[in-house]
C-alpha cells in the first residue's frame, strides 16, 4: 500500500502521501470548482477513503490549493490516530520555493475524520490561495471495495438491491448531510468546516471552497469534521466537539496502552526500533469487541487485536488468538478481552451455511452491509481457532495465575472441548479435521487458507477432509493446557487425567501417521489428506510442531536443521514451502513466501527445544527485515533468498499494520530470553540464551499481578522484581 494511514481501530483512514483519497473529480458530476482543474489521469480509487465497521463512509477526500494537489514534502510516521502531512502549495509559474507552505493534520477516532488545514505565507508579499475541499460517500462493503480493486472476483452486490444514496446541504454550521440506505441498512456522515476569518466560503456540489487572502508572513487555518452518524442520520449541531471529545479519548487510551507496555532499551538500535514500531501498531489495531462501545469514561475496555489493515479490521479468531499469544509480555489485558469476546462469539448451533457447530470459535465477524443482510456472519470456518482459545486460556492462567477469569471462561472452555473431542473428528482417526460444509465457505480452513496451500511435494492438491500437522499440535497443547486448568482451578482432577492421557496417545500417533522419510532424513509432512495419504510437502508448519510440544524427540535435531536449512530459510525468515516444492513460488500467498508471525512462531518453537542460537538466528533475520522497513514488519515478505536480493521485499497486497506481524519481534525476543512464568510459584524466569552481542533490560513485564524487570548481557537472561 503506498501512502498513508489513520487508524484507531476498525476506524481508519486510507490515502495517498499528500493525504488525500480518492479519484481526481475531471468528469464528475459538479466537477472543477472555481479556478480549479480537474485532475484527470489520476488513479482510480482502489482501497482509498474512510472506513468504519467494514463500511467505506468516504469514498473522496482531496484538497486542492490553486486548483491542484498540495506537493508533500513528508509526513509523520503513520498507521496512528494522528498523522501530520507537511506540503507546499505549487507555483509553477514562479522561480524559487513556493511562498505558501502547508500542515495538514489528520485524526481518527471512534467518532470519526478531522482535519486541521494550516496555511503559511511565506513571501514578502500578500498570496491568494483557493482551498478546496471534494468529497464523496459510496457506503460500500469492504468486500466491494475489494472487488473494485480486482482482489476478489466480482460479485455485485450479491443480489440485493442497490444502495441508495443521498447528499444534503445542511446550512452554515451543520454542513452536509450524506447518507445510504437499503432495507436493512442505513448509514450517514456529515461533513463540516469551521474556517479562520479572512477568506470567503463557497459551495459546489460534493465540494466546500474558500478564497484566502494571505498577507505576507500571516497564517491561516481551516477545521474539517466527518462525523460518523451510524444508522440515525440525526445531524449534530457541533460536530467538531464531538470529534475532539472521541480524539481525547483516543489519545488517552493510546498513553494509557503505551504506558503498560514494558520500557526496553538495548544496544541493538533494530531491535529498539522495531519494539517501539510494534507497540505503537498493536495500540492503534486494538477495537472494540464486536457490539459493544467505548463510553466517554473508560481508557482502555475491552479492546482486542483487530488482525491488520484495510482488509481484515475485524475479530478474526485465529489472528486474534495467536497476537495474542504473541504478546502476553506486554500484558493479560488483550488475551483477556479476546477470551471474553470469543466466548460470547462461540456457536450454539449447527450451522452449515456459516460451518458452525456447537463449541466452536469463530474465524470471522464483519458488519457491512452485504454480510449484515445475507446472514452469512459469524463465520465458523477454522479448524485451529478452537484449540488455540484453549491455549491463549492456558497461557493467560500461566502468566497471570487468573483463577476468576478461567472459572468465567469454564463454560466456554469445556464446550470447546467438546467441539474437539466430538464433531471435529470428520473421519474418525482421532485428528482435528476440515471441511467445508458452506459453499461459500474457505477450502482450506487451517492458518494457510488459501485454496491451493494444501500441496503434496509433487504439486498436487490434497482433498479435504484434511488433518493440518500444526493443528494437531494446538490440539495437543490445548489438552495439557486444559488439564493444569481442571486440577488447579475447577478441582477436576478426573478431567485433567484424562486430558493428559488422550495427549499422550494423540502425540504417538501424530509421529506415526505423520512422519516423511526422505534422503535427508525425514520430516513431518503438511498433511494427512481424505485418504490418510501424507501430504509430503516440507513447509514452515513443522516448526509450529516444536512450539507446541508434539514433535517426537528424536525429530527434532532434523527438524531444526531443515527449518535453517537453504530451502526454508531466506535470511529473513522461515519459507510457507520449501523452495525444492513442485509447488514453491516465492511471491505465492501460502506456498513460498515469508510471513514475518510464523517465524516468530518457529522462534518459540526452537527455544522450547533449547535451540537458543537458531532461535536468535531469527530474531536477527526478523529484525533486520524491520530495519529496512523502517521498523514495521508487514503481513507478507516474498520468499526469495536475502543473498540474492540484499533488502526484503514485501508481497504485492500485503496488510501493513498488521497484528500477528506487528507482535512478531515481541514473540521472537520472548524466545530468545526463554521468558517462562510459573502459576505454581507466581514467579518469572528467563531460560533462554539470547545472542552473546546483545545487551539489553526490559523493565515491567507483568506476571502473576508483579512486574518484572528482564536483564540481557553476555548471552545470559536474568529476571529480577521490579
Amino acid at each position: 500500500m503506498v501512502g498513508l494511514t489513520v487508524l484507531d481501530g476498525n476506524r481508519f483512514y486510507v490515502a495517498g502521501p499528500a493525504g488525500d483519497a480518492g479519484p481526481g473529480e475531471a468528469g464528475l458530476a459538479g466537477g472543477a470548482g472555481p479556478g480549479e482543474a480537474g485532475l484527470a489521469g489520476e488513479a482510480g480509487p482502489g482501497e482509498q477513503g474512510f472506513y468504519a465497521d467494514d463500511v467505506r463512509v468516504l469514498s473522496r477526500w482531496r484538497l486542492t490549493l490553486n486548483g491542484r494537489p498540495i506537493a508533500p514534502v513528508g509526513s509523520t510516521p503513520d498507521a496512528a490516530p494522528v498523522v501530520t502531512v507537511h506540503g507546499q502549495v505549487p507555483a509553477p509559474d514562479r522561480p524559487g520555493a513556493p511562498p505558501v507552505t502547508v500542515r495538514r493534520r489528520l485524526s481518527v477516532s471512534r467518532a470519526g475524520l478531522a482535519e486541521t488545514l494550516t496555511l503559511t505565507n511565506h513571501a514578502t508579499g500578500p498570496a491568494r490561495v483557493l482551498v478546496r475541499y471534494g468529497f464523496a460517500a459510496d457506503f460500500l462493503d469492504l468486500i466491494e471495495v475489494k472487488e473494485q480493486s480486482g482482489m476478489v472476483p466480482s460479485a455485485p452486490r450479491r443480489g440485493l438491491p442497490p444502495l441508495s444514496t443521498a447528499r444534503r446541504w445542511l446550512g452554515d454550521g451543520p454542513g452536509w448531510l450524506l447518507s445510504a440506505a437499503v432495507p436493512g441498512f442505513a448509514a450517514a456522515v456529515q461533513i463540516c468546516f469551521d474556517a479562520d476569518p479572512g477568506a470567503v466560503p463557497g459551495y459546489a456540489d460534493g465540494a466546500t471552497y474558500f478564497e484566502v487572502s494571505l498577507p505576507a508572513g500571516a497564517g491561516w487555518t481551516v477545521r474539517a469534521a466527518v462525523l460518523l452518524l451510524g444508522d440515525r442520520a440525526e445531524p449534530s449541531p457541533d460536530p467538531a466537539a464531538v470529534l475532539a471529545a472521541a480524539e481525547a479519548r483516543t489519545a488517552a487510551r493510546q498513553r494509557d496502552w503505551a504506558a503498560a507496555a514494558p520500557r526496553l532499551a538495548t544496544n541493538w538500535p533494530g531491535l529498539a526500533g522495531a519494539y517501539r514500531r510494534a507497540v505503537a501498531d498493536l495500540g492503534a489495531l486494538r477495537t472494540p469487541a464486536p457490539g459493544s462501545e467505548l463510553d466517554g469514561s473508560e481508557l482502555d475496555g475491552e479492546l482486542l487485536p483487530a488482525a491488520g489493515l484495510p482488509w481484515f479490521m475485524t475479530i478474526f479468531g485465529r489472528d486474534t488468538l495467536i497476537t495474542c499469544l504473541q504478546t502476553l509480555p506486554l500484558g493479560p489485558r488483550p488475551a483477556r478481552a479476546a477470551l471474553r469476546a470469543l466466548a460470547a462469539l462461540q456457536s450454539t448451533v449447527d450451522d452449515p451455511a456459516r460451518d458452525a457447530e456447537p463449541g466452536k470459535i469463530v474465524h470471522e465477524v464483519r458488519s457491512g452491509p452485504i454480510t449484515r443482510l445475507t446472514g452469512t456472519m459469524p463465520y465458523y470456518g477454522s479448524v485451529d481457532a478452537t484449540p488455540l482459545f484453549l491455549l491463549l486460556a492456558a497461557q493467560t492462567w500461566r502468566w497471570t495465575g487468573d483463577a476468576a477469569l478461567l472459572r468465567e471462561l469454564e463454560p466456554a472452555l469445556r464446550a470447546a472441548l467438546s467441539w474437539m473431542d466430538g464433531p471435529a473428528d470428520l473421519t474418525g482417526r482421532g485428528y482435528l479435521e476440515f471441511h467445508r460444509r458452506s459453499a461459500a465457505g474457505l477450502e482450506v480452513q487451517s492458518w494457510k487458507d488459501s485454496f491451493n496451500a494444501m500441496l503434496f511435494a509433487d504439486g498436487r492438491r490434497a482433498e479435504s477432509p484434511i488433518a493440518g500437522c500444526e493443528v494437531q499440535g494446538d490440539a495437543d497443547a490445548a489438552r495439557l493446557g486444559l488439564a493444569e486448568i481442571a486440577r488447579a482451578v475447577w478441582a477436576d482432577p478426573a478431567l485433567a487425567t484424562r486430558l493428559e492421557s488422550d495427549a499422550a496417545a494423540l502425540k504417538a500417533r501424530f509421529h506415526r501417521d505423520f512422519w516423511v522419510d526422505t534422503p535427508a532424513g525425514g520430516h513431518y509432512a503438511l498433511a494427512l489428506d481424505r485418504d490418510g495419504a501424507r501430504v509430503d510437502s516440507l513447509t514452515s508448519n513443522i516448526g509450529h510442531l516444536l512450539w507446541t510440544g508434539i514433535a517426537a524427540e528424536s525429530t527434532v535435531d532434523r527438524t531444526v536443521a531443515a527449518l535453517l536449512g537453504p530451502e526454508l530459510f531466506t535470511g529473513w525468515g522461515i519459507r510457507t514451502m520449501s523452495s525444492a516444492d513442485a509447488g514453491y513460488h516465492p511471491v505465492e500467498y501460502h506456498d513460498g513466501t515469508v510471513w514475518p508471525h510464523d517465524t516468530s512462531l518457529v522462534c518459540l518453537g526452537l527455544a522450547r527445544a533449547g535451540r537458543y542460537a537458531e532461535a536468535g538466528t531469527l530474531l536477527r533475520g526478523l529484525i533486520d527485515a524491520a530495519e529496512h522497513l523502517d521498523g514495521r514488519l508487514p503481513e507478507v515478505l516474498a520468499g526469495f533468498d536475502r543473498a540474492d536480493t540484499g533488502i526484503p521485499l514485501v508481497y504485492p497486497t500485503t496488510c501493513v499494520p498488521q497484528a500477528w506481524a506487528a507482535a512478531a519481534p515481541i514473540a521472537a525476543l520472548t524466545a530468545t530470553l526463554g521468558l517462562t512464568p510459573d502459576p505454581g510459584t507466581g514467579t518469572l524466569a528467563a531460560t533462554g540464551a539470547p545472542p552473546a552481542d546483545l545487551d539489553l533490560t526490559l523493565t515491567g513485564v507483568a506476571a502473576h499481578g508483579r512486574l518484572w524487570t528482564v536483564t540481557a548481557a553476555g548471552g545470559k537472561a536474568t529476571v529480577t522484581p521490579a
